[in-house]
């Protein structure tokens, strides 16, 4: 079943802004001279920044129509996000980092997608561009070469294991009816995109398309919070993805969900343990973590064999020589 073309469709964009006022002006940028036949609604949640962010945003608001501004007490960007989606009005809704940028005209390409009320979610491929040791911007591209329909489990595990496509929201276009029950964890530090998506999929059991094209451009920030190696340990050594991912899997309604969830612990906990920056407690939590969940990574390598599953097994084979119980 198609949509009535003629009914004009809204797009809105929700963008949490905190200290960026180098960046939030050409994201913006990026969101209003899309050319489209969207109806665009462009909602700003500036989170108390103590640099220049919200003055400039006020000018932003002034000149722009389409910008709706409001304002957080410091809550984060899951909070900030929530209240974007509060406030929110289009048939369509996406979510932009503020030092990031859209690809040229692709929410037109996304509107035509839309058109179908069978799909739920448009999933992009993006680029990754940030600056080498010789201060050289250095872009990686990642995206299916096709189009391709995806639903249920494999939507699921594509989402927490498929490089390509990402936990993030940003690299996604979401119905707006399909997530308008659904809310971001404000208590997770990391992996609050996945575990939304994750959950969404799993409870709604969401239709996506996949486009065989980029349409983000993330602009890796090598002072951002993922970029400090201390923060993504609690206090107790445990990796908080993995913390995060442990409570998605506590929810998965089924053993596929599950498996899939073990099989992302373990690949995380495996790549963190050949850090050098890893080691005593951290270390011993995150080989506890392999050797609980390692029947569902051993369950799903088939299954994950064209997302990466051969290189994980055989990650997995160098750690066990190296004596995950051992040294």
């Amino acid at each position: 079943m198609r949509r009535d073309i003629n009914i004009i469709m809204k797009i809105s964009i929700i963008v949490p802004v905190y200290n960026a006022e180098k960046t939030i002006e050409y994201c913006i940028d990026s969101i209003i001279t899309q050319k489209t036949k969207f109806e665009i609604e462009l909602i700003l949640v500036e989170d108390y920044s103590t640099d220049r962010s919200y003055e400039i945003c006020l000018a932003l608001k002034k000149k722009y129509t389409e910008i709706k501004l409001y304002r957080t007490n410091g809550k984060g960007v899951s909070a900030a996000r929530n209240t974007g989606l509060s406030h929110s009005t289009g048939d369509v809704v996406g979510f932009c980092d503020s030092d990031d940028i859209y690809e040229k005209d692709v929410f037109e390409k996304v509107r035509l997608f839309f058109e179908n009320k069978d799909i739920d979610i448009v999933i992009g491929g993006f680029y990754y561009s940030k600056k080498d040791s010789l201060n050289t911007v250095v872009q990686e591209t990642h995206s299916h070469n096709r189009q391709r329909n995806v639903e249920g489990h494999l939507l699921y595990n594509m989402i927490l294991n498929d490089g390509r496509i990402l936990g993030s929201v940003c690299n996604k276009f979401y119905r707006a009816e399909s997530i308008r029950d659904f809310s971001f964890l404000t208590e997770l530090e990391y992996c609050e995109d996945l575990v939304f998506n994750a959950e969404l999929v799993e409870k709604n059991n969401l239709k996506a398309v996949i486009v065989g094209y980029p349409i983000y451009h993330y602009i890796i920030n090598e002072e951002s919070a993922t970029n400090n190696k201390d923060r993504l340990f609690t206090n107790d050594s445990r990796l908080k993805y993995i913390v995060a991912l442990e409570r998605l899997l506590g929810e998965a309604s089924d053993r596929k969900y599950k498996a899939f969830t073990e099989y992302k612990i373990v690949t995380l906990a495996l790549d963190f343990l050949f850090h050098d920056y890893v080691d005593g407690e951290r270390k011993s939590n995150l080989k506890e973590a392999v050797d609980k969940y390692k029947w569902g990574f051993l369950n799903t390598i088939i299954v994950n064999l064209p997302f990466g599953g051969l290189k994980w097994l055989v990650k997995g084979f160098i750690v066990s020589i190296r004596g995950l119980r051992g040294n």
